[in-house]
């Protein structure tokens, strides 16, 4: 596994094919990525192929060299647990990634009042247009995220690097 990216601890909260494989990528390349799904699991917990017990090949392909977390996202108690993930102190923190609509408290002004160097790096595929948006809310500072320029099915996700600034 390439440790390029070893300084940095990621929260993903996302479904499906973008958020996820974008998680993925930042693991395999050595961020801490913490997946938070809710209890009992996600959207995609059961998405098809499945193996013969029920097992998603899908969710497992795209989840691995990450940590998870299951959080009762609905209620104040796992929203505010979610939160301060996102938000704990330390260098390479406050990184958030998803492809959701935000849960209550985990929009960009949210975060950044809580950690001044917050980014919440969203995406969201269109249906109006082909290929998706990706969006990357952050202030001045030493992350950056990076918009990528093909369509849905042939892209990595945004890549979130450290630069030297």
């Amino acid at each position: 596994m390439n440790r390029l990216l070893q300084d940095l601890r990621i929260v993903e909260i996302s479904a499906f094919v973008a958020g996820p494989l974008g998680g993925m990528t930042l693991a395999q390349m050595g961020a801490d990525v913490i997946r938070i799904d809710p209890i009992g699991g996600g959207i995609d917990f059961a998405r098809w192929p499945v193996t013969g017990d029920g097992a998603s090949l899908y969710w497992a392909g795209l989840n691995k060299a990450k940590r998870s977390l299951a959080l009762a996202l609905d209620k104040p108690e796992g929203r505010e647990i979610a939160r301060a993930l996102v938000t704990a102190p330390g260098p390479g923190g406050g990184i958030l990634l998803t492809n959701l609509p935000p849960p209550r408290g985990h929009d960009f002004a949210s975060l950044k009042a809580a950690r001044g160097d917050a980014t919440r790096a969203t995406g969201h595929a269109r249906r109006s247009a082909p290929g998706a948006t990706w969006r990357c809310r952050q202030p001045a500072g030493p992350v950056r995220c990076h918009r990528p320029g093909a369509t849905l099915r042939k892209t990595l996700p945004p890549f979130i690097t450290k630069t030297t600034r």
